[in-house]
């Protein structure tokens, strides 16, 4: 068995990022055909996927140019970032001219070199989209397949639209998504915490019709299996020196606990190791409790109440709270008996609205439907809500 410290939330060896192999393969299979939109609940795994297994197992003669745009507030910087990543292997490109400096010089008005970090003159501000596209343009000519990774575009996107308004959001959706059009050797992939349909949902109110992602192939990023989750936790329990009288059934029963879900495997693997203790199945459990009713809230566990707040509309965020608290205490329900279970009296709501705040829930993984009837997604985002909103676990 490989052994391998705990590193919750950290950058991983690709050897690390468990039970993802034949996913990665798919995905590069895909790439062949079409960009992707790689969805999942937070803590999934998303950027180790893409950043740590698939930088890693790059094709021959395909450029893999992995970028976290969650600190682009502009879409100036988000040309900054996209330069900062494609920088080297357009300097070192033997086909085609890099000539977004060329363009970008004659723009400003003086020389620009673009050394490592450099930032681009405010002056150019207006002239994004040129710039955009054009170094756009100057990747298509390296040659072979280039793919872009987008990592926390979503989240990018929110600050732009609440910094500069959702026209210029919907330029740069319509922007990346003219050039992936173009029979372009270009492929694109967009992931992040924050789920792109909540940008969408913004841009409708104020009139955008396009399909910006229609043409790229959605993969809902599940937890592990319970093999691969098992063997993620023997791992680390190695790594991490931790002592157990049985290690398959503790391995089995954090696996289970946490829903496989890696980043809350690694938590509570790394509590283990710093608590130097024989590990029991009790000891995991009065951990898990110690967490969940964590007055510091070390996991952050209240995200995932506060994220409603951030993302839904005024109108809908006391249906979404509702219909979650009824379904963390209550057996599965249908969309009329989650409506009759609102009260009126607290709360404005119709059946319609009602079904339009389920198909949020289930586009931001708390929620899905079986035979007509809605339940938790995750049995441990469920004892999560109970715990962060009082409800007891």
């Amino acid at each position: 068995m490989r052994m391998q410290k705990a590193n919750p939330g950290g950058t991983l060896a690709p050897d690390e990022v468990v039970g993802r192999d034949e996913l990665v393969e798919q995905l590069w299979r895909r790439l062949e055909r079409q960009s992707l939109y790689i969805t999942a609940e937070r803590r999934m795994g998303k950027s180790s996927v893409v950043r740590d297994k698939m930088g890693s197992t790059i094709p021959a003669g395909w450029t893999f140019l992995y970028l976290d745009v969650s600190n682009a507030v502009t879409p100036l910087e988000f040309v900054e970032v996209l330069l900062g990543a494609s920088r080297q292997s357009l300097s070192a490109a033997t086909v085609g001219k890099f000539n977004f400096l060329q363009i970008a010089s004659k723009l400003a008005g003086l020389q620009i070199t673009a050394p490592l970090g450099f930032k681009l003159p405010d002056t150019l501000k207006v002239q994004w989209k040129t710039l955009l596209t054009e170094l756009l343009q100057d990747l298509e000519n390296l040659g072979g397949v280039v793919v872009l990774a987008f990592d926390e575009l979503p989240l990018m996107l929110d600050a732009i639209q609440r910094r500069e308004g959702a026209a210029v959001v919907m330029e740069i959706l319509d922007t990346l998504r003219a050039v992936r059009q173009m029979n372009s050797p270009l492929r694109m992939i967009y992931t992040g915490s924050l789920g792109i349909h909540h940008i969408l949902s913004v841009l409708r109110e104020q009139g955008y019709q396009n399909e910006p992602i229609n043409d790229m192939y959605t993969v809902n990023l599940e937890p592990l299996t319970e093999a691969h989750a098992t063997e993620l936790v023997l791992r680390l329990l190695y790594g991490e020196s931790v002592s157990c009288d049985n290690y398959d059934a503790i391995a089995l029963h954090i696996a289970q606990e946490t829903d496989r879900i890696p980043f809350y495997i690694q938590h509570v693997v790394a509590e283990l190791g710093v608590a130097g203790a024989i590990a029991t199945q009790e000891r995991v459990n009065d951990y898990l409790h110690e967490s969940l009713n964590d007055g510091l809230d070390r996991w952050n566990l209240v995200y995932y109440d506060e994220r409603i707040d951030t993302h839904y509309l005024l109108a809908h965020r006391q249906i979404a709270r509702a219909t979650l608290d009824m379904l963390a205490t209550q057996p599965p329900k249908t969309v009329d008996e989650i409506t009759e279970g609102i009260d009126p009296a607290r709360i404005e709501r119709d059946r319609e609205t009602v079904l339009r705040v389920l198909r949020l829930l289930g586009s931001d993984h708390y929620t899905t439907v079986e035979e007509g009837r809605y339940r938790f997604r995750s049995a441990f985002i469920q004892r999560v809500w109970r715990s962060r909103r009082g409800l007891g676990e």
